[in-house]
């Protein structure tokens, strides 16, 4: 059913279990996997990078390659199947969602407060702009 799926993590300790989990639903389907981690850096950040001061952003860029890698190494995911983006976790996950053709796209929820509670924001987010099937899988404590 599912050919190719996206895996979006925040790389935080307390998501591991999700990204176990949405491993386990790709070999399922023996579906091809991605796996992207997404930095949204705050305002000030965006306007310090936009009038020419990088430095803001690299630093924190190449740390997550290295977590996202040492992630991807654990799942089997290949390297050029991984990647970190910069800019608006929804936008960046649903337009690499797009550019890998992927069928569907898994993150994970781990909200308490408000709709989120039900959902979590950016899982929502995700789930009402994207092109194809949008799995939330729950964190569990």
């Amino acid at each position: 059913m599912y050919q190719s799926v996206l895996l979006a993590t925040d790389l935080m300790a307390s998501s591991h279990d999700i990204v176990l989990q949405a491993k386990q639903v790709a070999d399922v389907f023996q579906a091809k996997c991605f796996i992207v981690h997404v930095i949204e850096p705050p305002a000030s950040t965006i306007y310090a990078a936009a009038l020419g001061f990088a430095e803001f952003v690299d630093p924190a860029t190449e740390d997550a390659k290295t977590t996202l890698k040492t992630l991807a190494d654990e799942l089997t995911i290949p390297e050029e199947q991984q990647f970190v983006k910069v800019g608006s976790i929804r936008n960046e996950i649903n337009k690499l969602a797009l550019e890998l053709k992927v069928d569907l796209i898994i993150i994970g929820s781990h909200s308490k407060t408000g709709f989120s509670h039900i959902l979590g924001s950016t899982a929502n987010g995700v789930l009402h702009t994207a092109h194809c099937d949008v799995l939330t899988l729950r964190h569990h404590q």
